[in-house]
């Protein structure tokens, strides 16, 4: 596992410091290169915009932006410096409201606290071993949120655009 992590670039927005200290610990030890913290949403973008990381680990409630918020900014695809940054949301708002809202923002993948080690190392992993295509309709752009390939024909298809 620790090689699938090596040389990785991440951004960890959260705003309690002893959780950033337990993802930063997790993700050293398993060969992360660079990690950058950020307090809250603004501070997060801010830093992405400076150099833009392989990925942003973000928790959901943190003030004054929050993580749904600091999604949405970055798939703004005219404002953002990082429009198909791969996003993973932790948090331990786990209702439905709540997951519909971080999934229409563009969050790649969501795991709920209390996060382990190994289930951290794994959804890292698994979003940096397969990018997944972006696509572009009238009211949402993010990653690709379907499960399965459909080959739809017609003006309603969505065309894929890959991370690169």
């Amino acid at each position: 596992m620790r090689r699938q992590l090596e040389g990785l670039d991440i951004v960890i927005a959260e705003d309690v410091s002893q959780v950033r200290v337990f993802y930063r610990s997790i993700l050293e030890a398993f060969g992360v290169r660079r990690i950058r913290e950020a307090t809250d949403g603004t501070e997060a973008f801010a830093l992405i915009g400076e150099s833009v990381p392989d990925m942003l680990l973000t928790d959901y409630g943190m003030s004054p932006l929050d993580g749904v918020e600091l999604t949405r900014l970055l798939r703004e695809k005219d404002r953002s410096p990082a429009p198909l940054l791969p996003i993973l949301m932790i948090t331990a708002y786990t209702d439905k409201e709540r997951m519909r809202l971080a999934r229409d923002a563009g969050v790649q993948d969501v795991l709920h606290k209390p996060v382990t080690p190994q289930s951290l190392v794994e959804h890292v992993a698994r979003i940096h071993r397969n990018p997944v295509p972006y696509i572009q309709t009238r009211s949402y752009f993010g990653p690709d949120r379907r499960r399965a390939v459909w080959r739809i024909a017609g003006p309603e298809r969505r065309a894929p655009v890959m991370p690169g």
